[in-house]
């Protein structure tokens, strides 16, 4: 409805599924981008799940990586509290790396000012992007 609203409902498609098999299926087809936009769900709720949560990160750059034209943009996200930023930039260069792509980092960043950090609460603090531009 809002792609029709906004003229652009014959240059976008939208599609329910695992974002896992959708990025391999697309892969499958021979899909490229312009840009690639990443922004799952919490893959770390629990300290528990810390080590398979974050390497969902990875997983998910290696996949989405190989969709973006060259001199197109990667955007990854991430709402898991406990992946800090220096495990979550990890994860990005290591997907980057098996994906067998380069790229520069244009933009780290983390919640915007509509949703402030509380100084006592470092949990608040658990939005975090990565801008990307692949070659």
């Amino acid at each position: 409805m809002s792609a029709k609203l906004n003229g652009v409902a014959d240059k976008v498609s939208f599609k329910k599924s695992d974002a896992f098999e959708a990025l391999q299926e697309l892969a499958g087809e021979g899909a490229v981008f312009d840009v690639v936009i990443c922004d799952p769900p919490a893959f770390v709720k629990s300290r528990k799940d810390l080590k398979t949560g974050a390497q969902g990160y990875r997983k998910l750059v290696r996949l989405a990586a190989p969709l973006v034209a060259p001199g197109g943009f990667l955007f990854v996200a991430s709402c898991s509290h406990l992946v800090d930023v220096p495990l979550f930039a990890e994860q990005v260069r290591r997907g980057l790396r098996d994906a067998e792509r380069e790229g520069r980092i244009l933009r780290s960043s983390g919640a915007a000012l509509d949703h402030p950090v509380h100084p006592g609460l470092p949990e608040t603090a658990y939005l975090k992007a990565m801008t990307l531009h692949l070659d």
